[in-house]
């Protein structure tokens, strides 16, 4: 079954001086519901490295497939996603 696929990055400030990033997938399915797929506190800035390692866990539980994926054009990244699923479409934004 094909997704839709939102990845999501942001700050997540708590009671310290350093910020955290949170990742977060947000599928959507061809009928229109929404699930989270996952959301990771992997550490520093956002990566395309972080978001392969994301990619895989997501692919490794049973996404096989994404039709769309919207991303915010972060270097590298359009490479680490058709690595991952090298037959969808990307949209950045």
């Amino acid at each position: 079954m094909p997704w839709y696929f939102w990845m999501l990055w942001c700050f997540l400030s708590r009671d310290r001086v350093e910020n955290e990033s949170i990742y977060v997938a947000i599928g959507i399915t061809p009928e229109g519901r929404r699930e989270i797929l996952g959301y990771y506190l992997p550490g520093g800035m956002e990566s395309a490295y972080n978001w392969r390692e994301i990619l895989l866990d997501i692919r490794e539980r049973g996404v096989k497939q994404i039709h769309f994926i919207v991303s915010d054009g972060l270097s590298g990244m359009k490479n680490v996603i058709t690595e991952i699923y090298p037959t969808q479409s990307i949209s950045p934004v």
